[in-house]
């Protein structure tokens, strides 16, 4: 059977150099551990980590593994004991947070997550 699992897109959007226009960017492109270490993004490497221990092993033994890395998750209740890094980065849309990034994220509401991973099974 397949082997569905669960991402970030961190372990997949970070690279020291844009991927060539022509190249294909899938669920088995994995972020630039160095670079994340060079530039001191510590958030990164921890979610890339996991996601290349898998697809070696799915090479390893035959396993027909897809990864869902969902981007920005929300929805659903928001108390909870402190911010989750979606839920930080929608308070910064809100009035009154005085500056605003100039970067662009991928969003996503978790029923579609669970909607991607039930597709993705067949």
């Amino acid at each position: 059977g397949r082997v569905v699992l669960t991402s970030s897109v961190a372990a997949g959007a970070i690279f020291s150099r844009p991927p060539n226009p022509s190249v294909e960017v899938d669920e088995t492109w994995h972020s630039d551990v160095e670079g994340c270490t060079l530039w001191k993004l510590w958030y990164v490497p921890p979610l890339t980590f996991p996601d290349q221990a898998a697809w070696f092993f799915a090479g390893e033994k035959g396993l027909d593994l897809v990864t869902i890395k969902g981007a920005m998750v929300i929805g659903g209740p928001l108390l909870q004991p402190s911010l989750n890094t979606s839920a930080s980065a929608t308070l910064n849309f809100l009035p009154g947070a005085g500056t605003y990034s100039n970067s662009s994220m991928g969003w996503i509401e978790k029923r579609n997550v669970g909607n991607a991973h039930r597709e993705a099974k067949f």
